[in-house]
C-alpha cells in the first residue's frame, strides 16, 4: 500500500537581514520571519519502510523526531530533498493527495465557524468531489459513528474542543479513501471517545483494502497497531510488531518508587548509583514526581526472574529514605522507545 524508499527531508537556515529597521526589516524578511526556522534542521534522514494493505501502522516519536514531516510526504503536501514515496501505486505527490485522507489534531483551526457541523462536512466533501446522496449518507454515517448526530445543526463556533476535534475526524473519513492518516487523533477528547476513534480506526480498514496511519505520544492510540515504527532524529530506530519491539525488553517490569526527601538521598548518599548497582536492576530514572519540590519518583526496571524489589526497598529503609508510594507496571512504550534510543546512540558512530 504504502513504500517509503530512502526520504530525506532538511531544512535550510536563514540569515535575517538587519540592515533595515522597523517596517523595513518585516517588509524584507517577511517570508523568511514567518517560516519559523532559524537554523537547519534535519528532519529525516534515509527513512526506508512499507505499510501493508490492510494494516493499522504507528509512527511514534518525541517532539521534533519527523513524525508530521514524515506523514505530510506520504500525504504529497511536502516534497522530499531525495528519496520516493509510492502509495497505493502512485509516486506522483499531486496523485497521492488522491488516494489519501490527512486528518491532523489541529485541522479545526481550518473549520468554518459560521456554519453547521454538517455544513461544514457538505463543504468539505464538495471541495473535494464527493457530491449528492453519497456525500449525505457519508456524512450522517461519520457523524453518527462519533457521537455527534444531535450535533449536526450545531455550528463550530458552539462547539467544545473535544467535539471539533470530533468534526475534524467525521471530515476527514467522509472522503473514504484508500489511506487514512491520523496525526494526534485522540488530542482534546475524553476517554471514552478516544476509544471510539480507535474502534472507526479498526472499522475502517475492515471496510475494505485500506490502511490508517497513526502518529501519537499517546501509548493507548498505539495499541491498535500491527506494527510501530520508532523515529528519532529523522531516523527510523525500529520498526516490528510490539511483541517483536518488546524482545529487548523481555521479562522485565518497571517499579515505581515514589520518595520524600532529597533526590540523591541523604548523609550524602547517591541513592540512584546504589539502585543500579543492585542485583536484578537494569535501569533507573529518577525525576520529580507531579512537579513537587520534595517528591521524587524513581522508575526502575527490573528483571521479574531475580525478584530484586525487596533488596531495593531494603535500600530506602537502611538511608532512611521515606517512601511515599510504590506500584509495578509492564514496560511501556516509552520506556520501550528510550531504550532503543540509547542503544543507537551508544554505538561510536554517534
Amino acid at each position: 500500500m504504502i513504500e517509503v524508499s530512502e526520504v530525506n527531508k532538511t531544512y535550510r537556515a536563514f540569515d535575517v537581514d538587519r540592515k533595515e529597521i522597523g517596517i523595513g526589516l518585516w517588509v524584507k524578511n517577511i517570508r523568511r520571519l514567518t517560516a519559523n526556522r532559524a537554523s537547519t534542521v534535519r528532519a529525516l534522514s534515509n527513512a526506508s519502510f512499507s505499510v501493508d494493505r490492510g494494516e493499522i501502522f504507528g509512527i511514534f516519536g518525541a517532539n521534533g523526531a519527523g513524525k508530521t514531516t514524515l506523514v505530510r510526504i506520504m500525504s504529497g503536501l511536502l516534497q522530499p530533498d531525495a528519496g520516493s514515496v509510492t502509495v497505493d501505486g502512485c509516486a506522483d505527490l499531486r496523485r497521492i493527495k488522491n488516494k489519501v485522507s490527512y486528518v491532523s489534531t489541529n485541522g479545526w483551526m481550518g473549520l468554518e465557524w459560521q456554519l453547521t457541523a454538517s455544513e461544514n462536512l457538505r463543504l468539505y466533501g464538495d471541495i473535494f468531489g464527493v457530491a449528492g446522496r453519497s456525500l449525505g449518507s457519508r456524512g450522517e454515517r461519520a457523524l453518527q459513528l462519533l457521537g455527534m448526530s444531535d450535533l449536526r445543526s450545531k455550528r463550530v463556533s458552539e462547539l467544545s474542543a473535544g467535539m471539533r476535534q470530533k468534526l475534524t475526524l467525521a471530515r476527514g473519513l467522509i472522503l473514504e479513501r484508500p489511506v487514512l492518516y491520523l496525526d494526534e487523533p485522540t488530542v482534546s477528547l475524553d476517554v471514552a471517545a478516544a476509544a471510539a476513534v480507535r474502534d472507526i480506526a479498526r472499522s475502517y480498514v475492515a471496510a475494505g483494502d485500506r490502511s490508517v496511519l497513526v502518529t501519537s505520544h499517546n501509548p493507548a492510540d498505539l495499541s491498535i497497531c500491527d506494527r510501530i515504527l520508532f523515529l528519532h532524529r529523522g531516523k527510523v530506530l525500529a520498526l516490528g510488531t510490539p511483541a517483536e519491539l518488546g524482545r529487548p525488553l523481555a521479562g522485565i517490569k518497571t517499579l515505581h518508587i515514589v520518595y520524600a526527601g532529597d533526590e540523591a538521598g541523604s548523609d550524602g548518599v547517591n541513592l540512584r548509583a546504589e539502585l543500579q548497582h543492585q542485583r536484578g536492576v537494569h535501569s533507573v530514572v529518577v525525576d520529580r514526581a507531579n512537579g513537587r519540590r520534595d517528591h521524587w519518583r524513581a522508575r526502575i526496571g527490573i528483571y521479574q526472574s531475580q525478584s530484586p524489589t525487596g533488596g531495593i526497598i531494603d535500600r530506602f529503609i537502611r538511608y532512611g529514605v521515606q517512601i511515599v508510594a510504590l506500584h509495578m507496571t509492564p514496560v511501556t512504550l516509552q520506556e520501550l522507545y528510550d531504550h532503543y534510543c540509547a542503544e543507537a546512540y551508544a554505538s561510536p558512530e554517534e
